[in-house]
């Protein structure tokens, strides 16, 4: 019976680590990952706990690790104490508070008492869901912000430093009381004094981060926004210059042809001859200019794509690049976060028009079509390397500007981490680099 009890207690320990991380982090890990977390983690609680030895955020810190190794360390060390933390706060409020005052027991009764042992920690996750609402933690807004802004990573790095700090604190003085000579009872009021300043310290600093990120996302929204309508502004100038060619090239050429009817009217065949090879003979089609491509945007239905890519398309020109657009079909709706997929098509074209710049044909071709239900955004540009080396352009930080310069595909890959319906597709060859962003719809 003692052997089910434990059992259950160390699967309720690990269930809380585990849901928790992924409520965090958004990732689940495959099957065997899991198991093997599992396994692994209870084991070494079961045995460890005779020695008062915990490891919790040791074993989700290595989780954390295996699962994704391209993650700076910082971040595993993060989400491994950020989860036990929580956890172990959280279990302390519902067994030194909670329970007492509605069962109306002491704290050493729910100690000594299995049953109200394990229900102290199967509390910890709505527990945790009610902090989360009352707190309006938003742990997908303080995940971007730690992945883009990284001027804001000494926020990360306090929190992380407090973390440690309590663990060891804490965790070694519960090892001096039952290994050593025990702890005086100074020491032990001093050791609980610690925990419920903490507590009111952690999550302080959790709102305080979480307030952070969520007013870093606004501002960056915001500004996205202010870039829309000059997008736009800049979209509808470009309508009406080619509006007003088009007027002008329509006067012109009524001009041209009345001259021709006038020639004909006088019966001179030279004149006539003239006229004619004046207005068609050796006259140019002005509308062949790659400028006059924009209009196949028409077929784009969704204004903020619409109006980001045409800019980013008017700067490719005026960097002196031959650009290339072709939007075949309606498109109205995209499978993805309208903000994400700017920023994806961003780093693209801004990568694509550096890289462009610098090669010998300085060209750029853009498509976005649909095929077999599917989005498929293409973009290709000539390249300076016969073949670029894709796999360093996924490392964190890199960029071909230089180390932690201009914008990696690392920062893609992180967004379409939240899409797996969605892939991209990288080629370098013969002197030309292409992205291919394959989007389905989350129902097929």
């Amino acid at each position: 019976m003692d052997n089910v009890i434990a059992f259950v207690f160390y699967l309720v320990l690990f269930l809380n680590a585990y849901l928790l991380f992924v409520m965090v982090t958004g990732r689940r890990g495959k099957p065997i990952e899991v198991a093997l977390f599992a396994v692994i983690s209870m084991t070494l609680s079961f045995w460890l706990d005779n020695y008062f030895i915990v490891l919790d955020p040791f074993y989700v810190l290595f989780f954390s690790y295996f699962t994704k190794k391209n993650l700076p360390m910082s971040y595993h060390v993060f989400y491994g104490f950020y989860v036990y933390t929580m956890l172990d706060l959280s279990s302390r409020i519902i067994a030194f508070i909670i329970l007492p005052t509605l069962l109306n027991v002491s704290v050493d009764t729910i100690n000594q008492t299995p049953f109200l042992l394990i229900l102290s920690y199967a509390l910890v996750l709505p527990y945790h869901l009610l902090i989360k609402q009352v707190l309006h933690l938003n742990y997908h807004s303080i995940l971007q912000v730690n992945g883009y802004q990284q001027t804001d990573a000494h926020l990360y790095r306090a929190l992380n430093i407090s973390m440690v700090v309590f663990y060891f604190v804490v965790q070694g003085t519960g090892f001096w009381q039952h290994n050593l000579n025990g702890l005086s009872e100074y020491t032990l009021h001093f050791r609980n004094g610690i925990i419920f300043v903490y507590v009111i310290i952690f999550f302080y600093n959790v709102y305080h981060l979480n307030q952070h990120a969520i007013k870093l996302l606004n501002q960056k929204m915001a500004r996205e926004q202010e870039q829309h309508y000059q997008h736009l502004a800049n979209y509808n100038t470009y309508l009406e210059s080619i509006f007003e060619e088009v007027r002008s090239f329509k006067d012109e050429t009524n001009a041209s042809l009345e001259q021709l009817g006038t020639s004909i009217q006088s019966g001179n065949i030279k004149k006539v001859e003239s006229s004619y090879n004046n207005l068609f003979a050796h006259s140019k089609n002005p509308f062949k200019h790659s400028r006059y491509d924009m209009d196949r945007l028409i077929n784009l239905e969704v204004p903020t794509i619409k109006s980001f890519l045409a800019a980013k398309l008017f700067e490719a020109q005026k960097e002196g690049l031959t650009v290339s657009v072709e939007v075949p079909e309606l498109i109205n709706a995209i499978p993805m976060k309208l903000l994400d997929f700017v920023i994806l098509i961003s780093i693209f074209c801004d990568n694509a028009i550096e890289a462009a710049r610098q090669s010998k044909d300085k060209s750029i071709n853009v498509a976005f079509f649909k095929d077999n239900g599917n989005l498929h955004f293409y973009i290709e540009n000539s390249s300076l390397e016969e073949k670029v080396q894709i796999n360093q352009l996924y490392k964190e930080g890199f960029s071909t500007k230089g180390q932690n310069r201009g914008i990696g595909l690392s920062n893609a890959a992180k967004i379409l981490e939240d899409y797996p319906f969605c892939s991209l597709a990288t080629k370098s060859h013969y002197y030309t680099f292409s992205q291919e962003l394959i989007l389905a719809w989350p129902s097929k």
